[in-house]
């Protein structure tokens, strides 16, 4: 998925919509068509047909089905009016049971539907079938509009009402209500399914849920990411289940949540659960944090007779920094609740109720990144216990659609797996043996100029990445690879998915560089900030500005490569070490050297490759400290994964 998250305040490019196709109608009398072509937050679909006008025809259709199609662009509500409600602020659907409403956009980086603060994004009620596919929610800031202050406080992206939500492919971001379930608040029984989504950085300001409450409701998310949600002096800083609420998780990551805004979840960091049931397969729980004073509960807290199940999950440890804190608890234990491990778990602290030897483990889990696939994964790290230990039973596929391998991993995210779509290259021999005296011909870890070409894409399947983003005094500073068949080409930066602010030519290399003015933002706005590079259709995966652990572009002389770059404070204390990932060969990623930086974190090495290596991939990992009072206790931080090409002076 093409990520988008957005900064407050950025201003909005032009677009033109190329829709000539207003209302139109099927055959059928059962389905009706609807297409915007206006991005104004006005009424009516007529010869202009606004989103807004699109989803009212649709609303108030009597066809058991109908579809609105948005084309790309940003499409920014007005906000709400008390005078007058019906046709400002949110957006609603009150479709009836037995009927369908699809609304369909053209990705989550291009559709963007923006609420501005103003209002929540969207309200669903009325019992029927809702799907939205392939946009973005964003900016909704729940008020007393609807007349009730109790509706007023939940869902800040969507407040469904009933019936039955689907969200596929879609980002709900940056949206906070004033209590309950910052990005979607389900309620009156209702059943929400996420696949390929994303809910991220979405806030609870107290009820909890800062991605999805449910009170109560149904919950099925499949190869969903829900990541840096929070519930500020709350409970569920991701999930929250109450009053006999029940989720299905599989293949899903749930990292960073609990404690990334300007207050913290008190309990169940990633998933709170009281009086309801949760059942996780093959899911990764990584960087979560619950700091208060009831030992937290980082990844999962469960309460009051609630039911756990769990088969080839991913318990990483909490990051809050507190000695007392836990990855799994039970605060509120009457009833006394259930927790069932299934086999292929793993934790990295003793407070999960696995077996004995499936606990205190170095889990060895890389940060939250764009790995492949429509959503951010955590990706396990060469030597990760989780490599081969899940059992029976896990999906076919990882949550970025990649076929197991073999003995499949537990956790979300499978280890040397590759797209269906691409054959793994095949292994480079090795040598055969010789006589004592007879030299051993050098085999290049690239075996190709199609094997070089893969390494400096990062080891994927685009032909167009953006490899490294970071801030130098006013400027921020941008490299990538392109395909060979772009060389000679221009590359426009796009901030947060929507305005230009850079472009680069595709130089002879494939390589591509670039910069572009400090964003206007302050705090988590800024460290917010994502970059996009585009080329006609092609888009690569957005990079996040701000990162603990930096790493600059290598350079290479010959043989040699520099590394240099910045472990951002609070270190740890004692400083932990900087592990070097290296990787000549796509697949074959190991550590070749180990540093200690000195308290500033500055750091610069310098290493000697192979004879005959053309490209190369680097990627560190390091602790550092949670906030500056709590020194001793660390999470994981990681680098980019950031490719060279050797053999040339000055690279």
């Amino acid at each position: 998925m093409d990520r988008l998250i957005g900064l407050w305040g950025v201003a909005r490019r032009s677009f033109v919509l190329a829709c000539a196709c207003l209302c139109t109608f099927a055959a059928s009398a059962a389905a009706a068509e609807f297409t915007v072509n206006s991005p104004a937050d006005t009424t009516g679909c007529a010869s202009i047909c606004s989103l807004r006008g699109a989803i009212e025809v649709a609303d108030e259709s009597s066809d058991a089905s109908s579809t609105v199609t948005v084309p790309a662009g940003v499409y920014d509500l007005l906000p709400a009016d008390k005078l007058n409600p019906d046709h400002v602020g949110q957006l609603r659907l009150t479709n009836g049971p037995g009927t369908t409403i699809r609304v369909i956009g053209a990705g989550a980086g291009s559709t963007i539907v923006d609420a501005g603060k103003a209002d929540r994004v969207l309200r669903v009620s009325g019992g029927g079938t809702v799907v939205l596919e392939g946009m973005t929610l964003e900016g909704g800031f729940p008020t007393e509009a609807d007349n009730t202050l109790e509706e007023s406080v939940r869902g800040a992206g969507i407040l469904q009402i009933g019936g039955a939500l689907t969200l596929k492919r879609m980002l709900v971001a940056q949206d906070q209500d004033n209590g309950w379930g910052g990005g979607v608040d389900v309620e009156g029984h209702g059943t929400l399914e996420l696949m390929e989504s994303e809910l991220d950085n979405d806030v609870s300001t107290s009820g909890g849920g800062g991605a999805v409450n449910l009170e109560p409701g149904t919950l099925v998310a499949s190869d969903s990411s829900l990541d840096g949600d929070n519930s500020l002096s709350g409970t569920g800083g991701a999930v929250q289940l109450l009053k006999g609420s029940t989720a299905t998780f599989t293949n899903d990551t749930l990292a960073q949540d609990g404690f990334l805004h300007s207050g913290d979840t008190y309990e169940g960091g990633a998933v709170f659960i009281e009086a309801a049931s949760a059942s996780f397969l093959n899911v990764t729980f990584s960087d979560d944090a619950a700091l208060g004073n009831t030992h937290g509960g980082a990844d999962i807290s469960a309460n009051e007779g609630s039911k756990v199940t769990l088969k080839n999950v991913l318990l990483g440890a909490p990051t809050g920094g507190e000695p007392e804190e836990q990855a799994c608890n039970e605060r509120f234990n009457f009833p006394i609740s259930t927790w069932t491990d299934l086999g292929g778990n793993l934790a990295a602290d003793a407070t999960c109720q696995l077996a004995p030897a499936d606990m205190g483990l170095a889990l060895d889990l890389g940060e939250l990144a764009s790995n492949g696939g429509p959503t951010q994964t955590v990706a396990l790290l060469a030597g990760s216990p989780a490599i081969d230990n899940g059992i029976a039973g896990c999906p076919a596929t990882d949550q970025r659609g990649y076929a197991r391998v073999g003995n499949c991993d537990s956790g979300a995210f499978e280890f040397d797996a590759v797209p269906a779509e691409e054959k793994k290259p095949p292994a480079v021999e090795s040598p055969k043996e010789t006589a004592k005296h007879e030299a051993v011909p050098s085999v290049p870890p690239g075996p190709s100029a199609e094997a070089v070409e893969r390494v400096l894409l990062g080891c994927g399947t685009s032909k167009l990445v953006l490899s490294d983003v970071y801030a130098r005094g006013n400027r921020v500073l941008l490299s990538g690879s392109a395909s060979k068949s772009l060389i000679g080409r221009h590359v426009e930066i796009l901030l947060d998915g929507r305005r230009r602010v850079a472009s680069a030519l595709v130089k002879a290399d494939g390589q591509f560089a670039a910069s572009a003015p400090l964003p206007r933002a302050h705090g988590h706005e800024l460290t917010a900030a994502r970059y996009i590079a585009e080329l006609g259709t092609l888009r690569s995966l957005d990079l996040k500005l701000a990162r603990r652990l930096e790493l600059e572009t290598p350079t290479s002389n010959g043989t040699t490569v520099t590394l240099s770059g910045q472990v951002e404070p609070p270190l740890t204390r004692p400083v932990a070490p900087v592990a070097i990932e290296q990787e000549l060969e796509c697949g074959k990623a190991a550590v070749v050297k180990t540093l200690t930086p000195p308290r500033s974190g500055h750091y610069h090495i310098t290493l000697s490759l192979p004879a005959g290596t053309k490209a190369a991939i680097f990627r560190l990992r390091s602790t550092v400290a949670a906030n500056p009072h709590s020194l001793k206790h660390g999470f994981a931080t990681y680098s980019l994964p950031l490719p060279v090409q050797i053999g040339s002076s000055g690279t």
